[in-house]
C-alpha cells in the first residue's frame, strides 16, 4: 500500500477551482492598481465636476473589486479545507485497511500510543498540508505573479525590486527550513514518548494504583511532558523566524516602493498615483505572502508525518490480490494443513482434521500453539503452504465468508463495547432471538429469572471490567459459536473459566456440532480430545489419540507430568468434587 495521489479524478475538479480562484485575485490586485492610478490621473487632468462623477464610479468599481476579493478569500478557504479532508479521509481508510486487513500477528508490533498519533497528530499534519500549504501556494503563487505583473506595468525597475525580495525571502525560508524539520522531528518524538506512556499507564491504571507507582509515574510523566514543552518551544522558535520573513519581505518592499516612487517624482516622470497605486497592489498581496508564512512549517511536519505513515502502509503491503472461490453455506469441516510455514516459528506443519473432530493443541510455552491456531484464523500470514477447510484454500475466501466458518475464542479476543447481544452476533452480524437463547444457554449465560432480554441489554464498557471474569470468558465462547460454524478454535479456553464455564467447556466439546481446535495445558481437557497434536521447535507431530499418546511413558506423557496407566487412574477427590458440580 502506498499513500494515495494528490491529484486523482476526484480532486481534479478542487484543484481547478483553487487556479480560477487565484486568477480571480490576481486579476482583482491587478484592477485595483488600475483603478487607483485612473483615480489620481483624473483629478489631474479634468475639471473638478467631470472629475467627483469619474472618480465616485471609479470607487464604486474598486468597492466592487475589494468586496469581490473577499469573496474570493471565503470560497478558497472552503475548497482548501475540502481538499485538505478529501485527502486525509482517503488517508484514513487506507491506513485503517493496512491495520485491519492484513493479520494482526504479521505486521510488526506497534503500541497503542505510536498508533493513536498517527491517526491525530500525523493526519491532523497531513490536512494542514494540503488545505494550508499546497492550496495556499496554488491561490497565493497565482496571486503573487498576478501583482509581480501589475508592479512592472506600474514601473519596471518597482517590479525588478519586488522580484528580488521575493526570491531572496523564498531561498531564506528553504534554508531554515531544514532547521524546522530538524524540530519537528524532535518534538514528534517527544509527543510519540508521552503518547505511548498515556496509553500504558491508562491501559495498566489497576496495576499502577495497587502497586502504589503514583508518585513515580508523575514523575515520568512531568518529565516527558518537559521535554515536549521544550521541543515545542524550540520548534516554535525556528517557525517565528520563518513567519516573519514575509513580514520582512513586505517591509523592504514598501521601502522600495517609497524609495523608487519618490525618485521618479522628484524627476517629474511619475506622480503620486503611481505610488500609491503600487502600495495598493502590495496591500492587496501582502496577505497571500503573509499566509505562505506557515507553508514551510506544514511541508517539513507533513514530511515526518508522512514518513510514518508509509512505514505503516509498507509494512503492511498485501500481495497481489486473488479470486475469491465460491463457499456453500454449509462447508465439510475437514481440515488440512499443507506444508504450513508461519514466520520463523511454525515450519512445514502437515495434518489433517477429520470433520466433527476434537483435536488438543499441546507443547511447551512459545511453541507456536496459539501461533498455530492464529494461521488457521487468518490472523497470521501463512508464509508457505496451504490451509484447506473443505477442500478449499483459505487464502482464496472472502474474509467475510471465512468469518461466517471459523468462530475463536482467546484471551487475546477481548469483548467490544456495546451490549452484550452486540457481542454476541458481532461476527456473524445477525442473530435470531431463539439462536441467541440456545447458544446463552450452551455458554452458561442463561439467567435463572427469565428475564434474557434485559441482560443482553446490558452495556459492556471499553475494557469491559463491570463484567465478571467468568461471564467475560463465557461471552467470548459464546461468541465463537453463534452461526454455528464449521470450525471452532479455542486458545486456553480454561483459562479464567468459573464452575458454569467450565461446564458449558464440557458441553461444546461433547456436542460434536464443530471440528474443533483448542490449545491447553490442562489434562482434564486434553483427555477429551480425539487426537493430540504435540508443538515443539516448530514442528507439529501427531500423536493420536490421548489414550494411545498417554499411556506409554514416552516423551508427551513425561511433559504433561503423566505417569504409564494414567488415562484410567482414577482423578484427584478434589478435581473429581469440581467434576461433579461443573459437568452434569
Amino acid at each position: 500500500m502506498k499513500l494515495p495521489r494528490l491529484i486523482d479524478k476526484g480532486r481534479r475538479r478542487l484543484f481547478a477551482r483553487l487556479v480560477a480562484n487565484g486568477l480571480g485575485q490576481a486579476g482583482a490586485a491587478m484592477a485595483v492598481a488600475f483603478l487607483v492610478r485612473t483615480v489620481f490621473r483624473r483629478l489631474g487632468a479634468s475639471s473638478a465636476d467631470t472629475a467627483s462623477t469619474s472618480i465616485v464610479w471609479i470607487m464604486a468599481v474598486l468597492v466592487g473589486v475589494v468586496g469581490l476579493t473577499a469573496l474570493f478569500r471565503i470560497v478558497e478557504r472552503q475548497d482548501a479545507e475540502r481538499l485538505g479532508q478529501n485527502y486525509v479521509t482517503q488517508v484514513r481508510l487506507r491506513l485503517f485497511d493496512a491495520l485491519t486487513l492484513v493479520p494482526v500477528l504479521t505486521r510488526k508490533r506497534r503500541g497503542l500510543g505510536p498508533t493513536l498519533l498517527r491517526f491525530v497528530t500525523d493526519l491532523t499534519a497531513v490536512r494542514q498540508w494540503i488545505a494550508n500549504g499546497v492550496a495556499r501556494l496554488v491561490v497565493a503563487s497565482i496571486a503573487i505573479t498576478g501583482g509581480l505583473a501589475a508592479f512592472f506595468v506600474i514601473d519596471p525597475a518597482i517590479g525588478l525590486w519586488i522580484t528580488a525580495i521575493a526570491l531572496v525571502a523564498v531561498c531564506v525560508g528553504a534554508t531554515l527550513a531544514k532547521h524546522l524539520e530538524t524540530r519537528v522531528r524532535v518534538a514528534r518524538r517527544a509527543r510519540g514518548r508521552l503518547a505511548s506512556q498515556a496509553a500504558d499507564r491508562l491501559r495498566s491504571l489497576a496495576v499502577m494504583q495497587l502497586s502504589g507507582q503514583r508518585r513515580r509515574e508523575r514523575r515520568t510523566m512531568s518529565r516527558n511532558s518537559g521535554r515536549l514543552a521544550e521541543a515545542l518551544v524550540a520548534r516554535a522558535g525556528v517557525a517565528g523566524i520563518v513567519r516573519i520573513i514575509p513580514d520582512a519581505a513586505l517591509g523592504f518592499s514598501t521601502v522600495a516602493i517609497l524609495a523608487i516612487g519618490s525618485s521618479r517624482m522628484l524627476s517629474g516622470e511619475a506622480d503620486p498615483g503611481m505610488v500609491i497605486a503600487a502600495l495598493s497592489v502590495l496591500g492587496a498581496v501582502a496577505s497571500q505572502a503573509r499566509a505562505l508564512g506557515r507553508v514551510f512549517e506544514y511541508w517539513k511536519s507533513y514530511q515526518v508525518a508522512t514518513e510514518k505513515l508509509s512505514e505503516i502502509l509498507s509494512d503492511s503491503a498485501r500481495p497481489r490480490q486473488r479470486k475469491f472461490v465460491n463457499v456453500p453455506k454449509r462447508l465439510e469441516g475437514r481440515l488440512t494443513l499443507e506444508g504450513v510455514s508461519v514466520a520463523d516459528t511454525l515450519k512445514d506443519v502437515t495434518a489433517t482434521v477429520e470433520p466433527g473432530s476434537v483435536i488438543a493443541v499441546i507443547g511447551p510455552s512459545g511453541a507456536g500453539k496459539s501461533l498455530l491456531l492464529a494461521a488457521i484464523a487468518r490472523l497470521a500470514r501463512v508464509e508457505r503452504g496451504r490451509v484447506l477447510l473443505g477442500g478449499k484454500n483459505i487464502a482464496r475466501i472472502d474474509g467475510e465468508a471465512y468469518a461466517r466458518l471459523v468462530g475463536m475464542a482467546s484471551l487475546d479476543l477481548p469483548l467490544v463495547k456495546g451490549s452484550i447481544r452486540r457481542n454476541l452476533v458481532y461476527q456473524r452480524g445477525a442473530a435470531s432471538s431463539r439462536e441467541i437463547a440456545d447458544v446463552c444457554r450452551l455458554c452458561g449465560i442463561d439467567d435463572d429469572g427469565g428475564k434474557l432480554d434485559d441482560m443482553l441489554n446490558t452495556r459492556v464498557t471499553e475494557e469491559s471490567f463491570d463484567l465478571p471474569l467468568g461471564l467475560r470468558q463465557r461471552l467470548s465462547l459464546a461468541r465463537a459459536v453463534i452461526g454455528n460454524p464449521v470450525l471452532l478454535l479455542l486458545d486456553n479456553p480454561e483459562a479464567g473459566l468459573d464452575a458454569e464455564g467450565h461446564a458449558a467447556l464440557g458441553r461444546v466439546l461433547a456436542s460434536r456440532r464443530f471440528t474443533i481446535l483448542f490449545a491447553s495445558h490442562d489434562l482434564e481437557w486434553i483427555r477429551r480430545a480425539d487426537g493430540i497434536w504435540y508443538v515443539e521447535n516448530g514442528h507439529v507431530f501427531d500423536a493420536g489419540s490421548p489414550r494411545t499418546a498417554l499411556k506409554s511413558d514416552g516423551p508427551l506423557a513425561r511433559y504433561l507430568g503423566v505417569k504409564a496407566g494414567a488415562m484410567t487412574a482414577p482423578l484427584p477427590s478434589g478435581v473429581q468434587r469440581l467434576r461433579k458440580e461443573t459437568i452434569r
